[in-house]
């Protein structure tokens, strides 16, 4: 990234509940008026691990704060401004389409970490959103009266796997969900489990491409002092310690 936004006060890698993660004005001030100098730039961790899709608002935002000449406070706060729309935008999409009781939802997402997170450039807001969309896409499915399973609502399960898929690892198991559609819903038997298929397959395919693709390019630690080779060594030469 560039190396002035890991200049701020506090960095964007800070909690704002640490000392020295709080902002004091006049260094605010200061800094609204630092350019961004994006031909400077410094490493810092894991951020090539997840697709885009997960800053794809933060992007956006900051793409148009670049276009208007913003300084590089100014659209750390773009950033953060669109992902919390973004956030709030799939939050009333999946309490709208969650059956009975869908204010359940809203529960999951005013919980103290989803808002703490909510206005953060983190890939955890949106991923968050993601999965909950497809949960309650998914419950809506299954509780459904009994009907024929509508094209549109097919489509849209699909594409909420998919974003799945491309969202921050491990919630690849959400897709089994599903199978809790019942096959009352389907013409036939043999439909249901193509459909199955084909959502397990748009929520895992794109997962398992990314991860290979980022793989392929370039080996990845959490940490940049990590040393995988030398720990997995450690763990071999003493399982026990």
């Amino acid at each position: 990234i560039p190396t002035s936004l890991a200049r701020l006060e506090p960095s964007p890698s800070q909690r704002p509940a640490e000392p020295l993660g709080q902002l004091h004005l006049k260094a605010f001030r200061s800094q609204l008026s630092e350019p961004l100098e994006p031909e400077r730039r410094q490493e810092v961790g894991s951020l090539s691990l997840y697709s885009p899709l997960v800053y794809a608002p933060q992007a956006a935002a900051i793409a148009f704060g670049r276009a208007l000449g913003c300084s590089a406070l100014a659209l750390l706060y773009l950033g953060r401004l669109a992902n919390l729309a973004a956030w709030a935008l799939l939050s009333a999409l999946a309490i709208r389409i969650a059956p009975a009781r869908g204010w359940a939802f809203a529960l999951l997402f005013l919980t103290p970490m989803a808002v703490f997170q909510a206005a953060s450039l983190s890939a955890d807001n949106p991923t968050n959103a993601i999965a909950l969309l497809f949960v309650a896409s998914c419950l809506r499915a299954a509780f459904a009266p009994a009907a024929a399973f509508e094209r549109r609502e097919a489509g849209a399960i699909i594409a909420a796997g998919l974003a799945l898929g491309l969202a921050k690892p491990g919630y690849w198991a959400l897709g089994a969900l599903v199978l809790l559609i019942p096959g009352r819903r389907f013409d036939t038997s043999a439909r249901r489990w193509q459909y199955s298929a084909a959502v397990l397959a748009a929520v895992l395919l794109p997962s398992i491409f990314w991860q290979l693709s980022v793989d392929a390019a370039q080996p990845y630690t959490l940490t940049l002092e990590a040393n995988p080779r030398a720990q997995l060594e450690g763990i071999l030469s003493a399982p026990f310690a």
